[in-house]
């Protein structure tokens, strides 16, 4: 099987990387005003890559809540962050303000590894 031979074997992991895909694209457009959003997966063969990366307005990642706020913002992060967590992966946000967004997440492809 094609899926599972690249890792993808694992429903919960094909559904966290499909919502990660799905907030950090959402965030690009809501708060970034990207005009182009580039998604790439990359199989090697001990990990998963997956690498978002858009044009829009950037922002300063130090403004980055550790945890929601009282109106519920940074909770589409903090949620991605814990998703990747329980697959036992990593994520990083890379951004500066004007120079867009790259979200890229590490997950292991057996979580022992």
């Amino acid at each position: 099987d094609v899926e599972r031979s690249r890792g993808l074997g694992d429903v919960y992991k094909r559904q966290t990387l499909l919502r990660v895909i799905q907030e950090a694209c959402s965030n690009s457009i809501k708060h970034g005003h990207a005009k182009e959003i580039n998604v790439s997966l990359k199989y090697e063969p001990k990990s998963l890559t997956l690498t978002i990366k858009d044009d829009g307005d950037g922002f300063d990642t130090s403004a980055i809540p550790e945890f929601t706020r009282d109106d519920n913002s940074g909770f589409g992060l903090s949620m991605m962050k814990e998703r990747i967590y329980l697959l036992s992966g990593k994520i990083s946000i890379s951004s500066r303000p004007g120079d867009g967004c790259i979200v890229k997440v590490i997950i292991p492809v057996n979580k022992e590894d």
